[in-house]
């Protein structure tokens, strides 16, 4: 019984060993092309079906459709007058290549256009695949020329593009806090995404886009109430802005206008009581002169550091503070986290402070708790609540700034700490007259 299915075994080998060597090269060409159109983008068979077809003699038959759409794309290619006409043309090639995948002639019109439409790459692939074609000598000379023309051309696309990229870091690299020496005092924070510039020196807002030499947009400065004549308002002011980045980025000129007004108002007496009480009436804003004014920002960008590290208390922190003062502190975070609709969340522990940073000559040490802490009636007290909503108020603390925060320290009662806002890189610096740390108890 084994030998009888073993026998049937064998002979099935045999048949099937028989079946492919029975199959001609022709046969076979035609199946694997039939394979190739059912997976278009397996370039390994697509190799082997093109050098099939120049071993058969005679070379296979081209579709009548194959042909229709080969000059079609040529047709397409001739008359571009863009990238998207280019386009069109090579829906024609692809049509083309999925009736006749072996035809050299259509990979060649495809690189054209594949170029034009800068699919450098893929031009080059097409005129690897057109030299398989078995092509005269001069145009296989021609065809491997100029894919090292097309590795010339990506070689330089390359360069452009690390040109670019390094252009977009260098402009981003603005972004920061910026030490004013013209035209403004302390620091201004400017933000760049490497195609645009954003600043303020309030109430201006400065907004431009990056160009070969200089950054060109709009100062804006909002509409408002003259203060020598509070009847009257100043209308909002729109005017370019140029700013030059100098000195390897250590320096940004930013060069405006601004319009000066004069406004006129008179007296009414009230219909009642006269001149005992009387109102301005705005009789007109004229505009006087218009000046040229200029900001110079010094130093670079500076990032502000406060040199912490901090998590939100929620119920799944572990190595919570466990003394009595902490955990009603914690308790008490909570309870107004809760009413200001921020639930789970009971104020920031603090986990660790750097050395000689700005919290630790503010006397901030690890395991130390900020929250709410609403003391007195009517008193309107900053909620932190989470970590998040701290470091957003911190970022937002220009370098040399004095600031203060509630800290719970383990103590009975809260501290009111005071800081310097920091440099990231740099030692803070204290002047002998201030002092760093806590300023005053609440009771």
């Amino acid at each position: 019984m084994k030998k009888a299915h073993f026998a049937a075994l064998l002979l099935a080998v045999l048949l099937g060993a028989f079946s492919l060597a029975a199959q001609s090269p022709r046969e076979a060409f035609k199946e694997m092309v039939a394979q190739l159109q059912q997976n278009p983008g397996d370039d390994a068979l697509r190799e082997k079906v093109i050098q099939a077809a120049t071993a058969l003699d005679p070379a296979p038959a081209v579709p009548e459709d194959a042909r229709r759409n080969l000059i079609e794309g040529m047709t397409l290619h001739q008359e571009a007058k863009s990238p998207d006409d280019e386009k069109i043309a090579l829906e024609a090639f692809s049509k083309a290549l999925q009736l006749a995948p072996w035809w050299g002639d259509i990979y060649l019109g495809q690189s054209v256009s594949q170029e034009l439409t800068g699919q450098l790459d893929d031009a080059a692939k097409s005129l690897h695949f057109y030299l398989l074609s078995n092509p005269a000598d001069d145009k296989a000379r021609s065809a491997q020329d100029h894919i090292y023309v097309l590795d010339a051309k990506k070689k330089k696309a390359h360069a452009v593009v690390q040109a670019s990229q390094q252009q977009i870091d260098q402009r981003k690299a603005l972004s920061g806090w910026w030490q004013c020496k013209t035209g403004c005092a302390g620091f201004r924070y400017l933000y760049s995404d490497g195609t645009d510039l954003k600043a303020q020196d309030s109430p201006w807002t400065f907004e431009g886009h990056f160009e070969q030499d200089a950054i060109t947009g709009l100062a804006t400065l909002p509409a408002s109430g003259d203060p020598a004549n509070p009847s009257c308002a100043i209308p909002e002011q729109k005017h370019r802005m140029t700013a030059f980045v100098e000195d390897n980025g250590t320096v940004l000129r930013i060069k405006y206008e601004l319009t000066t007004y004069q406004s006129r108002s008179h007296t009414q007496p009230d219909p009642i009581l006269g001149y005992l009480s009387t109102r301005n009436i705005c009789d007109g804003v004229t505009p006087v002169n218009t000046s040229p004014q200029e900001i110079v920002l010094t130093g670079g960008a500076k990032q502000n550091h406060f040199g912490v590290a901090m998590i939100t208390v929620t119920p799944d922190v572990k190595d919570q503070p466990t003394d009595k003062g902490a955990a009603n502190a914690i308790k008490d975070g909570y309870h107004d986290c809760k009413r200001a609709k921020k639930v789970d969340s009971a104020g920031v522990l603090i986990t660790s402070v750097e050395p000689s940073s700005s919290a630790a000559q503010g006397g901030l040490k690890a395991g130390d708790i900020i929250n709410v802490q609403n003391y007195g009636r009517g008193r309107n007290v900053g909620i932190y609540c989470t970590a998040q909503e701290l470091s957003d108020v911190l970022w937002r603390i220009a370098p040399g700034t004095r600031f203060t925060l509630e800290v719970f320290d383990g103590s009975k009662h809260a501290e009111i700490h005071e800081f310097t806002m920091g440099v990231k890189g740099e030692v803070l610096q204290i002047a002998a007259d201030t002092s760093n740390g806590k300023k005053s108890r609440r009771k």
